[in-house]
């Protein structure tokens, strides 16, 4: 399954049309305009939204991010279930370089790399024997060297 608003990205990309962010939502399925009004606020045009419920079982394909930068917007802010925003940026991650984490909470933002923010995740009750779900040394290489190869291009 692609996530909401994912076919228009696939229409632009067969287009040859390839952006340089893509933005990524994540709320409960009981906040999408919320989220959408979210990413409204950082004029990010076809925002993509990923439900808690989709990313929680995993039913979402990222593929379509693949080669891209993706920037995941958490529209729940301190609602939101971390162990699945965790997941969710850990699935972005394993198709898209850069991604940008960003966290709306009370109105601020706070925002890290994928690596970093998935880093800090481990030394969290979240995370208590490692790296989060989905998400594991060879994939953080695997993601940093895509970052570098990215640069160098």
């Amino acid at each position: 399954m692609i996530p909401a608003y994912g076919r228009e990205l696939i229409a632009l990309r067969d287009r040859g049309a390839h952006p340089d962010l893509v933005v990524i939502c994540y709320a409960s399925r009981f906040a999408v305009q919320r989220a959408r009004e979210f990413a409204a606020r950082l004029d990010a045009p076809h925002p993509l939204i990923a439900t808690d419920d989709q990313v929680r079982f995993g039913s979402i394909g990222w593929w379509l991010l693949r080669g891209l930068g993706a920037a995941v917007l958490n529209a729940e802010g301190a609602r939101a279930h971390v162990p699945t925003f965790s997941r969710l940026v850990a699935d972005v991650a394993r198709e898209a370089a850069p991604v940008l984490v960003f966290h709306d909470q009370h109105g601020g933002h706070w925002g890290s790399d994928a690596s970093e923010f998935l880093w800090c995740q481990r030394f969290t009750a979240h995370a208590p024997d490692g790296w989060p779900a989905g998400w594991s040394d060879e994939l953080d290489q695997g993601y940093l060297a895509r970052l570098r190869r990215r640069a160098e291009a």
